[in-house]
């Protein structure tokens, strides 16, 4: 009763409208480190961005008893940004030294699920598309027509080309999306033909994009399933037309695994790798020796572009794991994080948790050849990796390091304020960083492989 009475509310919120929160200005002065004591910018004036118009098209994913009255879910239309005020990101992609794309936190917020596991509703702010051609100096708005977009919707092939999946959030009950794409740097948008989520769906929020090249790509959505409780699910669509028309090739219905929590890397158009992780959830409780049978962990894998998961790579049993087998405990196991890094460099981050004593065992492991052989060590987090042999973390607390062999040793190149950071390099030298100190969040730049670093100050690009 209790449980109805919240989600009442909060649906309550929802129709009545949402509210903006400011959020902290960047900080003017600081280098490594963010300042704590920001001020607060004014709230910008706003004005309604224009409607898309979508020409009528029938969408062929669509079950046939639908295909005549195909029901597009409603997408917000948010509002436009004020040239000159901070440009406050939450992710970047940068291509080369001046062109890049990101995701600006919303003026407004977003009602959705806050995790995997339960009914309750938060508000979060998310939503514009930028695009910086001066290095993250400036950045202008090119956000799609219509729609609000998180990290996991947004995938940049290069300077001009972009795919976008925008979040439907809770309560407007979705059955059909889009994708929209650019091949012009965000100028132009162009929407697919609307595709099916599915006919239980309440919520769809992208997790997961990534095209190999111009015509083939994969989109990963977590959906929420009234059916058994309102649970997050995982649905993976795919397209082989550059993003006209897109396919559910995949889901919790088939062998995406029941959690919700799916991460995805694929390196060429037929093999990739999806991980998925209940840990936390007490869904899954299986003897040790049953999850390390074949002696390591068994990464679900793909040989035929994602429409199944039945092969699989093993990334052999760290050694304080290796401890536990004798007493065979109850465990579960998941990937929380996947990442191609380049065709032949995949890292994955996993976990284990003992239900006897609610021991959990966090590990990153890299493949440099594909999955063949596996390097694992504890994680920071935020481990990045340019290639096969170059990569940067933030360790804590505070020692950002290095390593040029492929993660086998890492080297501290000097020690920062910074609580956490997502690290963005184009090149062994030159680099981007967005970097946190309590709710303080900087964009910082290097040009000599991370040794020295400084700040910018982004804002909004006049259109």
């Amino acid at each position: 009763m209790k449980k109805t009475l919240v989600i009442t509310i909060l649906l309550a919120f929802w129709i009545a409208g949402c509210t903006a929160i400011p959020s902290p200005n960047l900080p003017s002065d600081a280098v490594d480190a963010p300042s704590r004591t920001a001020s607060i910018a004014p709230t910008p004036s706003i004005t309604p961005s224009p409607s898309a118009t979508l020409s009528p098209s029938t969408p062929t994913s669509m079950p046939p008893s639908q295909i005549a009255t195909p029901v597009l879910a409603s997408t917000l239309i948010i509002p436009t940004l004020q040239a000159g005020s901070p440009a406050k990101l939450l992710s970047i992609q940068m291509i080369d030294a001046k062109t890049g794309w990101g995701i600006q936190e919303g003026s407004y917020e977003l009602l959705r699920p806050d995790s995997r596991l339960h009914l309750f509703y938060t508000w979060r702010p998310e939503g514009y598309i930028l695009r910086t051609t001066d290095g993250g100096k400036s950045w202008q708005n090119v956000t799609p027509p219509t729609g609000a977009y998180s990290p996991g919707g947004l995938f940049a092939l290069d300077v001009n080309s972009a795919w976008a999946s925008d979040n439907l959030p809770g309560s407007i009950n979705p059955l059909a999306t889009r994708v929209w794409r650019t091949t012009d740097g965000g100028q132009t948008w162009q929407a697919s033909q609307p595709f099916w989520i599915a006919d239980w769906s309440e919520f769809y929020l992208p997790t997961r994009m990534q095209f190999i090249d111009r015509n083939v790509g994969w989109l990963l959505a977590a959906t929420e399933v009234g059916m058994d409780g309102y649970i997050l699910r995982e649905v993976l669509f795919r397209t082989m037309d550059g993003g006209n028309t897109w396919e559910r090739i995949n889901s919790f219905l088939e062998d995406l695994g029941v959690c919700g929590k799916g991460a995805l890397a694929f390196r060429d158009a037929t093999t990739g790798w999806y991980g998925s992780s209940c840990v936390g959830g007490g869904k899954l409780i299986i003897p040790f020796n049953t999850i390390f049978a074949e002696g390591g962990l068994q990464v679900r894998q793909t040989i035929d572009g994602g429409e199944t998961f039945s092969a699989h790579t093993i990334i052999p049993m760290p050694s304080d794991l290796q401890r536990l087998a004798a007493t065979n405990p109850e465990m579960d196991c998941g990937e929380n994080r996947m990442i191609a890094f380049t065709p032949e460099v995949v890292g994955i981050e996993w976990e284990c948790i003992d239900y006897a004593d609610r021991t959990r065992y966090k590990y990153f492991s890299l493949s440099t050849n594909a999955g063949h052989i596996w390097n694992t060590w504890e994680p920071a987090g935020n481990e990045y990796f340019l290639n096969a042999t170059q990569g940067w973390r933030l360790l804590s607390p505070g020692q950002l390091q290095q390593t040029t062999d492929g993660g086998l040793n890492w080297v501290t190149l000097k020690t920062v304020s910074w609580e956490n950071a997502q690290f963005d390099f184009i090149s062994e030298q030159e680099g981007w960083a967005l970097v946190s100190s309590g709710d303080v969040t900087a964009l910082v730049h290097t040009s000599d492989g991370g040794k020295t670093w400084e700040e910018i100050q982004p804002v909004i690009a006049a259109p």
